[in-house]
């Protein structure tokens, strides 16, 4: 089970950079009658200019930052999103087989460790 959930972040991740490879390639669709949904009663006119100069939020916020730190951000992303995940889920395999085969050496007996530790917590030695 753990191997099926490496490869499903693994391959979740593949398809989210492939998804943003994409989107980073196509075109701008959105147009002033897409915008306001107006599109059906004809061609769209703005009244007044949106900005005649660059404001905070624009410099700031929307344009320089966000373009500056988007592949940065999509590597963390990537990496805690789907990375992540897929290293825990082979940990827990390789623990558990090291546990089964230490199971099968007959070096764990699992009842004898509970005996032990029963038999501590019952003395208050714990």
């Amino acid at each position: 089970m753990p191997v099926i959930a490496a490869l499903a972040a693994l391959a979740a991740g593949a398809v989210k950079w492939v998804y943003w490879r994409e989107i980073d390639a196509a075109p701008a669709a959105a147009t002033a009658e897409t915008a306001t949904g107006l599109g059906k009663f004809g061609r769209v006119r703005l009244l007044e200019a949106p900005h005649t100069e660059e404001n905070y939020l624009m410099k700031e916020m929307g344009y320089r930052i966000a373009r500056k730190h988007a592949a940065k951000l999509r590597v963390i992303a990537l990496v805690v999103g789907f990375g992540v995940p897929a290293l825990i889920a082979l940990v827990a395999l390789a623990i558990d087989a090291a546990g089964n085969a230490a199971v099968a050496r007959g070096g764990f007996r699992p009842d004898r460790h509970f005996r032990r530790t029963l038999a501590v917590l019952r003395r208050g030695e714990a």
